[in-house]
């Protein structure tokens, strides 16, 4: 879509047409960015669940567990 640099030589159909899009964006936006800004801090704790480990794997996983900072 080409739009004229001149406001003037601005149709009905092309603003309407922009302004809907503009709308679109905006409406988009305002969705999304709640679920963006409450994605959880690199930092915080995250929870991990593991199936068919084993003794061995059970054992591994539980002394990593223990690790500080882990």
């Amino acid at each position: 879509m080409k739009l004229e640099k001149n406001p003037a030589n601005l149709n009905r159909r092309q603003f309407l047409r922009t302004a809907g899009q503009t709308a679109t964006v905006l409406t988009a936006a305002s969705a999304i960015a709640p679920a963006l800004l409450s994605v959880p801090a690199p930092g915080e704790t995250i929870g991990v669940g593991c199936i068919g480990l084993g003794t061995r794997g059970g054992d591994l996983l539980n002394a990593v567990a223990h690790t500080p900072n882990v």
